[in-house]
Parts: C-alpha cells; structure tokens; sequence
C-alpha cells in the first residue's frame, strides 16, 4: 500500500457530491393576540426567525412561551424557574441574571412587554413587534 491509499483509509467515507437546492419560501403568521395553540406555535417561529436574538434567547423565549396561559393571558414563571428548566449552568445567580439579560432584550426588540406586579416583581407578556 502507498501512503496516499493508506491516509485515504483513514478518512470518513465521503457524503458525495452536495447539490444546491432552490430555498423554500417560509410561511410565517404574526397572529395579534395570542389566543390559541396554534397562534402560540406562529409566536415561536416568527421569534426563532429573527437574526436579532440569540440562540439561548431564543430557547429562554421559547420556554415562556410555554408559560403562557391561554385562557388567562398570564405568563409569569421567575427567572429562577426558567434557568432551571433550560439547564442554564454556573450559579442560581447567574443563570437567573442571564434570563433576565434575554428578557430584558426581548422586551427592547418587542418579542415580550414587562409589566410591573405588586411586590416588585414583573410578569413578561409575549408580544409581536
């Protein structure tokens, strides 16, 4: 065996050749209020789409969108809850300061309005910019 055909054997198999394909046009629905499933399901893909977020914003944002009660309109899990659920690493205080890092941006891109709740706290709406 030469030692071009032993490096070869060394290597992946190869995928062959990649063909371009035309994009496909993405369909997405801005619904105005969130009212149903569905209209939470468009909320999450238009957010995913957009360039200004983020991964893990987007994945925080997807979590509270999870939140969101369709009957009552309330969507108030703590920062702390959502950390948690998305296995956001380091210490409780920094896992939670990085949800509230990506509310906080959310809220100024439009994705979520901050209201402010008796005691301090604030309840994040998800919204469309």
């Amino acid at each position: 065996m030469n030692p071009e055909q032993s490096a070869e054997s060394h290597h992946a198999p190869s995928l062959g050749r990649l063909e371009w394909t035309t994009p496909r046009i993405v369909e997405v629905h801005y619904p105005k209020q969130i009212r149903s499933t569905e209209d939470r399901m468009n909320w999450i893909a238009a957010m995913t789409l957009d360039a200004r977020l983020g991964d893990r914003d987007k994945l925080i944002l997807t979590r509270l969108a999870m939140h969101y009660n369709l009957k009552t309109g309330r969507c108030d899990p703590s920062h702390g809850m959502l950390a948690f659920e998305l296995s956001i690493g380091g210490t409780i205080r920094n896992a939670t300061r990085t949800v509230r890092r990506s509310l906080e941006k959310a809220a100024t891109i439009g994705w979520v309005k901050r209201e402010a709740r008796k005691g301090g706290s604030t309840q994040s709406l998800i919204s469309v910019p």
